[in-house]
């Protein structure tokens, strides 16, 4: 059984990502960090690229520690993002040259260079990265596990080695598209009629994210009780029957880790086998790690943190 740390999102976080290494008993050698006893590697879940100011040694350490077998790197939207933002299609660039989109992905084009050898090189290795991991003892995936789109991909988890892949995950509705968006973006359902929330960048939604691992008994609650993050102003009413559905939950086999939801506070288990490792280094919260025994229900004080610089 491999022993792993687990780390949330970083997002170009590199003295954090150093400090969090250092506490949990990695050490540089010989080009990359490696546990003091030999017996863990670290399980990454994606997004170490946009907003922070260290973008490139970011990706360098991870996949140093990859290449050197010392670690477990997950693609994260993120790194889909961009790899698609530099990807044309049929149509033009398969992801769109916005203001928002260029805005979201400013700090890694001006710390790499738009068209530098290191970042050429950088993307081709987002493409060999997978969605999801797992073994006997544990789960994890950058946003939501939803087993019947990991189930079709565990043939070719390193989706985006293939360019066909990636075309497909332009077009709405392909099985692409859907693992993309729920996967490594998370599930959403839509907001009552005339409600909107405004998530951390801004941007004015009519749907919410959600705590997609509640059981179905869990499931009767408000919109207010299963948005994630949770928002202010959500209403309290019931989600629907037919919205309820569209939740998968989890069957709770095995712990599963995930990232990406921008958390505050103290990092904790969201659930007996369900944690997730987002606490918003990038925006002055914490970069958080888990530390796995292969425990069947998960322990607070297994949370390692650090707060942003």
């Amino acid at each position: 059984m491999a022993a792993f740390d687990i780390i949330g999102d970083i997002h170009g976080c590199s003295l954090e990502l150093t400090e969090l290494l250092r506490i949990l008993g990695y050490r540089e050698r010989n080009g990359a960090f490696r546990h003091e006893s030999g017996g863990r590697r670290i399980l990454f879940l994606g997004d170490y690229i946009d907003r922070g100011p260290e973008i490139p040694a970011v990706v360098d350490t991870v996949r140093a520690m990859v290449e050197a077998d010392t670690a477990v790197a997950l693609l994260g939207n993120h790194e889909y993002n961009a790899v698609a933002f530099h990807t044309a299609g049929p149509q033009g660039w398969l992801r769109s040259r916005s203001d928002a989109h260029m805005a979201q992905h400013l700090q890694t084009l001006c710390q790499y260079g738009i068209d530098s050898p290191r970042w050429k090189s950088a993307l081709n290795w987002f493409r060999s990265l997978p969605v999801f991991y797992e073994d006997a003892t544990l789960r994890a995936v950058h946003a939501a596990w939803i087993p019947d789109l990991i189930g079709k991909a565990r043939s070719s988890p390193s989706v985006l080695r293939s360019h066909q892949f990636l075309a497909k995950s332009a077009e709405r509705g392909s099985f692409e598209f859907q693992l993309i968006e729920n996967v490594l973006k998370g599930v959403e359902i839509p907001l009552p009629p005339g409600t909107s929330i405004v998530d951390k960048e801004g941007k004015s939604r009519q749907r919410t994210r959600v705590r997609w691992w509640l059981g179905r008994s869990e499931r009767a609650r408000s919109y207010r009780d299963i948005a994630m993050p949770p928002y202010e102003g959500l209403p309290d009413a019931h989600v629907p029957p037919y919205v309820v559905d569209l939740l998968p939950g989890y069957d709770g086999v095995k712990p599963v880790f995930f990232g990406h939801y921008w958390l505050r506070g103290d990092p904790s288990p969201l659930a007996p086998q369900v944690a997730c490792l987002d606490y918003s280094a990038a925006r002055g919260g914490r970069l958080a790690a888990y530390r796995f025994d292969g425990e069947r229900n998960l322990r607070p004080d297994a949370f390692v943190s650090v707060p942003a610089r």
